[in-house]
């Protein structure tokens, strides 16, 4: 691996010392009227190196090697022009291109083709052309970072921050609040225990664009509070290419480190596991019914293969590759384009964490310790992604695409706790080996009828979604010494008389879930090219069914008959669980806990209509009201006998909206905009499904009582554009809320529980500025106009009614569980298309939110806020390659939660506020290149 690293370090250097070259600038206008010719386009004569012209008439073609050049500049009912010109090394020349219209009467003239959505000019059209309050971010500028997957993609956009570096959270609502639709579809949840979209699945660079819908609209589903994340893959090529890119990553205190892991698979690079995981052949169903007979219980305990051994990894430079292809033909007189793509991925991360916990509470909120650990934590991620879009142009009135998105990812993490635990007058050595595999497939059809161009179309979309998760034999082990030992006393490893979740276990968890959606969307407008102001009316239906099975199986080793001989117990952890010393008397054997409310079955059948109208009161004020009836009927059954439980929850919502926007000046409006929508429990939610969570010692337990939230959102935007690729806005929103979900705590006598729970009523009230903006549009300041900004800002006022709370201490109010009171994101970047170089800083943070809701009179817990800031450095080389170099999370901030002992709300270092977990991830350093063919 580092010869690798070092041969390809060595191959970009020799690139970057031998490329020598100019570049051609230049302005096309009409010969008349010397107006600029927006989008003409320009052509180095013989070769496919070309480009089109600006809002303002002008191109640019760089790194062309020394030599005299032809340019052929063509545009419609103009002539062809060539123009001639000298390029020398590291110059830069310039020309002017006046020209003329053709002579004669032209015929109609039909022009197709695609609309481009992924550069910072056409996201910035879309917002204002929107009717919605709306945010979004382009290919173009998600290239000028180092994101490298979804998740730190979306954080860039305005009043949007994550949860675990996973889970998107907008204007600091709670990630529960927020929906995903992928290419047009409602995304599966990716978590068995929440309900969230890990948009860390997704490569950054197999995105299109990322559009945030912070208002309602009857067209958008109306389940959310936060936003609608509308996420869009590429679709069709431009032009034929094939890119293929190479990057290696170093993180501070991972990379060139040895850490412990688990045993693994040979194939878990490769994302899946190979069978060493697995329950064994013939393993009964449930081990619980082989009740008494020794023989039988002997016999299958006898079949768990002996995997607690721990590896020492030498932690090589994380490796990331992909290759991309674009292609353009025509089948008759059918036009496709097609965007194919590969990439893989192979990651380490390694944490230091520390986690404490807190007993004997006293009333101004002080504690004593109940346990003080270190988790020493070393993660591995290997993923694949694949990406299939295919777009055909059956004539100038329709238009198929058809787009195919798969992504697996498996997780290898091993967790090393070791630590005083003063309530049990233990020093503890505990053990986690967890393996995840997480796979998504996406698929949606999608017709574009223009039934009369510019008055009337249609658009359909069936589409396939479906989202595995499986946790194969994630073990748990509890070692022991007395407190206070040295190191010459060895850890005893803890052999419970019963199954124990945490405690010497195997548990097996699969979930998998699919998801169908068939909608129909239809705009017509009417008074088209008459006196009376047009008007246009949208209509449609979206029809889903949505299916969950999930199983989980808690299988421990455990001393039976006259407990367990010192020989055998005296072992190390690695060794004592060997298949020799199965005994049903003296030795340890198998038995399982599962319980009835360990497997469910889930479906949801969501059937929705809407209409909206859009018109014009005056030439300035349009008016868009609409409305949107949803029934959804939700239902989930665990498996019959005692304790099961069973949901049945039909609804139907009617959910009005009302937009209306108000033209200042041509560059300037104002967007009123209210909506109602919902927010519904997820399954996991209301699963009676107990699940022990190693990472917080706690069990996490769904709650079949939850009822539905309804929501009212009111926003109001004033939005600014400079030109058409800058923007500023400012607007205020309100937020009220019936039933609000939230996550609760309870702290219990030793490992607390998890829980979720309905809030009274709350209200959130907040302010977001935003700006786009170049440093300078004064073409003689070369370095300022190549400079511009990103910066958002989102305040929130968040307070909910205590009254049935019981959390009322000094306090009588708090915000929102997962509101946080602000967010900041910044962005200064430097883009010289000449030269090809790319300079950009990135900063984000968020306020404290709260992550846990403490039962009453006992501690919440909160997440402290943490400040990131990213820079990146990339270098056009010639016309077909480009290297990188970035480094995120450069401060290395540490990530916190503490908890509020006293209830004050009030998070300051002290004996009230102690710090629950702690860790930093560490910098990371990455470097790169791509070879565009």
């Amino acid at each position: 691996m580092q010869k690798a690293l070092l041969l390809f370090v060595f191959i970009c250097g020799s690139i970057l010392a031998t490329a020598q070259t100019g570049s051609i600038t230049g302005t096309i206008t009409d010969a008349k009227t010397k107006e600029a010719i927006i989008g003409g386009s320009v052509l180095v004569q013989g070769t496919q190196v070309g480009t089109s012209t600006d809002i303002d008439g002008k191109f640019t073609i760089s790194n062309l090697t020394p030599g005299t050049y032809n340019l052929q500049v063509s545009y419609v009912a103009y002539k062809t022009a060539l123009v001639s010109a000298i390029v020398e090394a590291g110059k830069t020349t310039e020309v002017q291109i006046n020209m003329e219209e053709e002579s004669g009467q032209l015929e109609e003239v039909v022009i197709t083709g695609t609309r481009s959505k992924d550069t910072d000019i056409s996201i910035v059209r879309s917002i204002r052309e929107s009717k919605l309050v709306v945010n979004g971010i382009s290919a173009q500028q998600i290239s000028k970072s180092q994101d490298r997957d979804a998740a730190q993609v979306v954080r860039r956009v305005p009043g949007v921050t994550l949860v675990d570096d996973r889970f998107v959270v907008v204007r600091g609502l709670a990630s529960r609040y927020s929906n995903v639709m992928l290419n047009g579809v409602l995304a599966p949840s990716t978590e068995a225990d929440s309900r969230a979209f890990s948009f860390d699945i997704i490569p950054s660079g197999l995105l299109d664009r990322m559009m945030v819908y912070k208002s309602g609209a009857a067209e958008l589903p109306g389940d959310f509070a936060g936003s609608i994340v509308e996420v869009s893959t590429k679709s069709a090529a431009e032009e034929n290419f094939t890119n293929i890119s190479l990057s290696g990553g170093y993180r501070a205190g991972t990379t060139f480190t040895e850490q412990q892991s688990q045993q693994r698979a040979s194939t878990e690079w490769l994302t899946f596991d190979n069978g060493l995981r697995d329950l064994p052949p013939g393993a009964p169903s449930d081990y619980s019914t082989l009740g008494n007979s020794v023989g039988k219980i002997e016999l299958e305990s006898r079949k768990f293969a002996n995997t607690w051994g721990l590896e020492n990894v030498n932690v090589a430079p994380d490796v990331r590759f992909g290759v991309d292809l674009g292609r353009n033909f025509s089948i008759g007189s059918i036009d496709v384009s097609s965007i194919n793509s590969a990439s893989y991925s192979f990651t380490n991360q390694y944490n230091n964490i520390e986690f404490n916990r807190y007993q004997n509470y006293q009333e101004d909120g002080t504690s004593v310790d109940f346990f003080r650990y270190k988790d020493d934590q070393f993660t591995q991620n290997a993923r694949i992604g694949l990406l299939s879009n295919w777009a055909i142009r059956v004539n100038p009135k329709t238009r198929i695409e058809f787009k195919n998105l798969f992504n697996r990812m498996g997780t290898t993490q091993t967790t090393i706790r070791e630590g005083d635990n003063d309530y049990r007058t233990q020093y503890y050595r505990n053990y986690s080996f967890r393996y995840t595999e997480r796979s998504v497939y996406s698929g949606q059809l999608e017709g574009r009828h223009d039934l009369k161009p510019n008055i009337s179309k249609i658009t359909w979309l069936a589409g396939y979604t479906k989202a595995d998760r499986s946790e194969p034999d994630w073990k748990r082990v509890v070692t022991a010494r007395a407190q206070g030992s040295g190191d010459e006393v060895p850890f005893v490893v803890v052999v419970p008389y019963s199954t124990s979740a945490s405690n010497a276990a195997h548990f097996y968890q699969d979930l998998n879930e699919y998801n169908v959606t068939n909608r129909l969307d239809y705009e017509h407008k009417f008074n088209v090219g008459q006196d009376v102001s047009a008007f246009e009316l949208k209509t449609g239906y979206w029809i889903e069914y949505k299916e969950r099975s999930f199983d989980a199986r808690t299988i421990g080793h455990v001393i039976r008959g006259a407990g367990l001989d010192p020989e055998i117990g005296n072992l190390p952890f690695d060794e004592i669980f060997d298949p020799s010393n199965v005994a049903y008397d003296g030795g340890h054997t198998i038995s399982e806990n599962t319980q009835i409310t360990d497997s469910y079955t889930a479906s949801n059948f969501l059937a929705a209509g809407y209409a909206s109208f859009n018109f014009s009161l005056s030439k300035k004020l349009r008016l868009i009201p609409g409305v949107r009836v949803e029934y959804n009927h939700q239902k989930l059954q665990t498996p019959e006998g005692v304790g099961s439980a069973k949901v049945d929850n039909p609804i139907t919502s009617f959910l009005p909206f009302l937009n209306l926007s108000y033209d200042l000046t041509d560059k300037s409006l104002v967007r009123l905009a209210y909506s109602k929508t919902v927010n519904r429990p997820e399954f996991r939610e209301i699963a009676p499904f107990s699940f022990y969570d190693f990472d917080n010692q706690a069990n996490i337990l769904g709650n079949s009582n939850l009822t539905i939230a309804d929501i009212h959102n009111v926003d109001l935007r004033w939005e600014y554009y400079p030109s058409p690729s800058e923007s500023i806005s400012a607007g205020v929103f309100y937020k009220y809320f019936n039933n609000p979900i939230e996550a609760n705590i309870d702290p219990g006598t030793d490992d607390p529980v998890f829980f979720f729970n309905n809030a009274d009523k709350a209200q959130d009230l907040g302010v977001e500025v935003e700006m786009r903006k170049a440093l300078s549009t004064n073409a003689s300041s070369r370095f300022l106009s190549n400079t511009s900004i990103v910066f958002n800002a989102t305040y929130i006022y968040s307070v909910i009614n205590l009254t049935n709370d019981g959390t009322l201490v000094e306090k009588d109010t708090r915000p929102m569980q997962g509101q946080s009171p602000y967010i900041i994101n910044a962005g200064l970047f430097y883009s010289d298309e000449e030269t090809g170089l790319q300079i950009n800083a990135q900063y984000n943070v968020f306020g404290k939110r709260i992550a846990f809701v403490g039962v009453p009179g006992k501690p919440t817990w909160w997440e402290m806020p943490r400040n990131l800031l990213d820079l990146s450095i990339s270098k056009r080389l010639g016309q077909h390659v480009d290297i990188r170099f970035g480094v995120s999370d450069l401060l290395n901030a540490k990530i916190v939660t503490r908890e509020d002992a006293n209830l004050d709300n009030d998070l300051k270092d002290n004996d009230t506020n102690r710090v629950v977990r702690s860790t930093r991830n560490g910098q990371y350093v990455t470097f790169g290149v791509t070879l565009k063919l």
